[in-house]
């Protein structure tokens, strides 16, 4: 009769441990999962600041000059806002196929070009980063 039951306890021992490990496994795969979440944020965010600065150094290297910006940096313009699609490489790409896009919207004063930079994840409008940037304008 002692043999059944330290049979039985050895079981329950053997139950205990197994779910004690499968609680730390989900444990660790939900870790796992949110961290790579971050990793590929924190990757978007440093693609965008790229472009963003990319798009502020053109800005000023050009002095301001709107149509050569645009044309360096393969983007279309409406009035005083300039648009640049990327996908998910961050190539420039047409609307239809970007998953990332930055606004830059010109203005100025006392000879001064400002430039309102955005960049912002199309598929959930999260805005990665902006900020404004200042040339002195071509006279």
């Amino acid at each position: 009769m002692k043999t059944k039951s330290k049979a039985a306890l050895f079981l329950m021992e053997l139950i205990v441990g197994i779910a004690v490990f499968a609680v730390c496994a989900a444990v660790a795969i939900r870790i796992i999962s949110v961290s790579h979440a971050i990793v590929i944020d924190a990757a978007d965010t440093r693609q965008a600041l790229f472009a963003a600065e990319n798009a502020a150094e053109s800005h000023r290297a050009f002095g301001g000059d709107f149509e050569r910006v645009a044309l360096f940096l393969n983007g279309t313009i409406d009035g005083d806002v300039m648009t640049i699609f990327y996908c998910g490489d961050w190539t420039s790409v047409d609307e239809a196929d970007a998953a990332f896009g930055m606004t830059v919207e010109r203005s100025e004063s006392n000879g001064v070009v400002f430039a309102d930079i955005s960049v912002v994840r199309l598929s959930s409008d999260d805005e990665l980063i902006a900020f404004t940037a200042a040339a002195r304008g071509n006279e």
